[in-house]
């Protein structure tokens, strides 16, 4: 399954759900136009951070999804043997270039330990605790 289709199915907040339950009849068809506009690769946690600060958006770094909102902040998805999170992995605001290079390095930790989704979750929660 790919990264937009598991949004439109699992995430309320970005595929318009919970605004369209708060009374916006137009929700779910424009955030379906948000989310089909497409995924921006990015290839630097700079260029990542600079994007997430400024847009709304999907955009891949390295194995990792970032689905950000303004109104709702950024969901993280995780990619490992071609299979992809089914709901999001983390839900991150940052604003500080520093903490979010310490939150990549922790998630690369994570995944470069796994060896599949659930390993990598268990890996990831337990990260500072070595």
């Amino acid at each position: 399954m790919n990264i937009i289709k598991i949004i439109k199915e699992n995430n309320e907040w970005l595929n318009g759900t919970v605004d369209y339950i708060k009374g916006d009849p137009g929700a779910i068809l424009d955030a379906e136009e948000r989310l089909d506009s497409g995924i921006t690769k990015v290839t630097t946690i700079e260029e990542l951070f600079r994007n997430i600060q400024n847009y709304d958006g999907i955009f891949k770094y390295k194995n990792f999804y970032f689905a950000n909102s303004w109104k709702y902040g950024c969901f993280v998805y995780i990619e490992m043997n071609g299979e992809i999170t089914e709901t999001y992995f983390e839900h991150i605001s940052i604003n500080n270039i520093e903490k979010f290079k310490q939150f990549i390095a922790k998630l690369e930790d994570a995944y470069n330990k796994s060896k599949d989704l659930k390993e990598m979750k268990q890996n990831y929660f337990k990260w500072g605790e070595q």
